[in-house]
């Protein structure tokens, strides 16, 4: 099909967007659009300005692209990513490189002031200066991430933390290309499009993180590395069911293991305590411990991975128990509380009521009957670990709603402190970014229908109190019916023997009151 215009666009190098993005717009506008390379941003809109090309693609809006510029609405995302050696307080005096003219400092500024913006020419410049401790990070895009792969970096995603906008088309004010940005933008919007855009750059950023990884691991490992495994039997982070070992911590560690490629062992903990499987953790029988909440006490013998989850920890009791009743957990010192021995609720209930004496049990299945059977009365419990409970069966417990959440905890992976693990904790917090972990939690932790279980509790409430009735309006009509049957003859319907002794007595007694 010949075109009816054509165009030329801006593009940076190793940009996978554009080629989508007018690909589309070709098809959609009957238009031909051709692609040229530029150096950078600051480089494509000086070509614009110059005439040599009518639009520029992902563009950031930004002050140094000045006034003479025409944007679309936002046609997708420009991840962009800081690299550094080590990870970044941002809080700190930071020194961050980037290229020159780049729209980025506009932002880094805005969110940071105190942190002092180098422009450099070329990224080999920002690699010099950043070995050299000049500069304590320098910012990229997501094109430039494969090539920073084989360098032993530390690569972090910073569009949420500058509050980036999305990339745009750009074109000169008042041109005939202008014309067609919002046409562009709607190309760009197409559901098919978007994802297969969105799908690019994930793909980009994945591939190049993953490549980025395996050089460090190499590096590091260039044997086989192996790992023996404890995990703690606690619905859902990881329980047996018909044989089978699952929960959200067993995927999240064997989709790192994968990436990572390590041999990781599972190691058979389904008939120990809490209390034995840490001991064998602290004692180095095993090299890895989760779900493992991270504590102060507990850093001094563990490297912790990032954290995978953030879990309240709620005071849970008996339903009908003391509706109400209480507002705090400081309030609980006259009744009967529990917990897993060695567990951090167990180190909750010490900080909330020193010196008041705790069940303890080995496992939480022992604690959950504890409570069902009234040995304790109040409990701690994870929300993580109480929704997968009330959502597989309707047990007869709930958190107290008038106490909050006590406290927040950061669930992750503990590494016991030996060997190289401090690298491996390190290595696993990197495999757990390229995880889909909130994927994995979904398929498990799902938040009872609290209106499903009042309305089922009820319609059972309501059953008991029918049933009741019944039993009771039963009861009374049998009686009425035996009483008849002791006083009737059942062939001839007259009263019998009994009913004339009876009456007989009843008459008698009358004349023996009123005669004496």
């Amino acid at each position: 099909m010949a075109a009816e215009s054509h165009y030329r666009v801006a593009t940076s190098p190793s940009d996978q967007v554009a080629p989508l993005l007018f690909s589309a717009a070709e098809q959609a506008l009957d238009s031909e659009f051709e692609l040229v390379e530029a150096e950078s941003q600051y480089h494509a809109i000086s070509m614009l300005e110059e005439g040599s090309v009518d639009f520029v693609a992902n563009v950031i809006s930004s002050d140094i692209n000045g006034s003479k510029i025409a944007y679309s609405s936002p046609t997708n995302l420009e991840p962009v990513f800081a690299v550094s050696r080590k990870p970044i307080d941002w809080q700190n005096k930071l020194h961050i490189g980037l290229q020159v003219h780049s729209p980025y400092k506009q932002y880094l500024l805005s969110a940071f002031p105190h942190i002092d913006a180098v422009e450099l020419f070329a990224e080999s410049d920002m690699f010099n200066k950043l070995n050299q401790n000049e500069i304590d990070a320098f910012l990229i895009t997501y094109r430039d991430l494969a090539r920073v792969a084989k360098y032993d970096v530390f690569i972090e995603s910073v569009d949420g933390i500058l509050k980036l906008p999305p990339a745009s088309v750009a074109a000169l004010k008042k041109s005939p290309a202008a014309g067609l940005l919002t046409d562009i933008a709607s190309v760009a919007s197409e559901k098919t499009t978007a994802l297969t855009i969105y799908d690019t750059i994930q793909q980009a950023i994945r591939s190049a993180r993953l490549d980025a990884l395996d050089y460090k691991v190499k590096r590091l490992f260039p044997l086989s590395y192996s790992l023996n495994i404890a995990l703690e039997g606690r619905k859902p982070f990881s329980f047996y069911e018909a044989g089978q070992q699952k929960g959200i911590m067993l995927e999240v560690i064997e989709s790192a293991c994968r990436l990572l490629k390590f041999h990781c062992t599972i190691t058979d903990t389904k008939h120990m305590t809490w209390e034995e499987i840490e001991s064998q953790f602290i004692q180095g029988e095993v090299d890895v411990i989760a779900p493992y909440v991270s504590s102060e006490p507990r850093q001094l013998h563990t490297y912790f991975s990032d954290v995978i989850q953030e879990a309240e920890i709620y005071v849970v009791k008996r339903v009908g128990y003391k509706d109400h009743y209480y507002h705090s957990a400081s309030e609980l010192f006259l009744e009967k509380l529990g917990a897993v021995k060695a567990d951090y609720s167990e180190y909750l209930w010490e900080r909330y009521l020193p010196n008041k004496p705790i069940t303890l049990f080995g496992t939480q299945e022992a604690l959950i009957e504890a409570l069902l059977s009234k040995k304790v009365d109040y409990i701690m419990l994870d929300s993580v670990s109480l929704n997968a409970m009330l959502a597989d069966e309707l047990l007869p417990i709930r958190p107290e709603m008038n106490i909050p959440s006590v406290h927040s905890v950061p669930v992750a992976v503990g590494f016991s402190k030996r060997d190289q693990h401090n690298q491996v904790a390190a290595l696993f917090s990197e495999a757990l970014e390229l995880v889909d972990i909130e994927k994995i939690i979904n398929a498990y932790d799902s938040p009872p229908d609290w209106q499903k279980i009042w309305i089922s509790h009820n319609r059972i409430s309501t059953l008991i109190y029918v049933i009741a009735a019944l039993i009771i309006m039963m009861a009374c009509v049998v009686a009425v019916l035996l009483y008849r049957t002791s006083r009737t003859d059942t062939l001839t319907g007259l009263k019998n023997l009994r009913s004339l002794e009876r009456s007989y007595s009843k008459g008698s007694r009358k004349v023996r009151r009123y005669c004496t």
